[in-house]
């Protein structure tokens, strides 16, 4: 179950005001090592710094769809 990094709350689905963050990426977006998904709470998130912000995004807890690439008729011309 996915828990704040923080303060070990957990995230129910539906729940609104989380926010993630993917870690683990080198120079140029390249890693050897595995990613790994940072979840904060309402609270922890407010005590981010503005500036820093950007870098999160709202989770939902679903997955992320299909990439560009491997739609229907997406680079086939169909």
């Amino acid at each position: 179950m996915a828990t704040c990094a923080k303060c070990g709350k957990e995230y129910v689905q539906g729940m609104k005001g989380w926010f993630a963050r993917i870690e683990g990426l080198g120079p140029g977006g390249r890693g050897d090592g595995p990613l790994a998904r940072v979840l904060l709470c309402r609270d922890h998130f407010a005590e981010i710094p503005r500036a820093e912000r950007a870098a999160w995004h709202e989770y939902t807890g679903a997955p992320s769809g299909p990439t560009r690439e491997k739609r229907v008729g997406r680079l086939t011309g169909t």
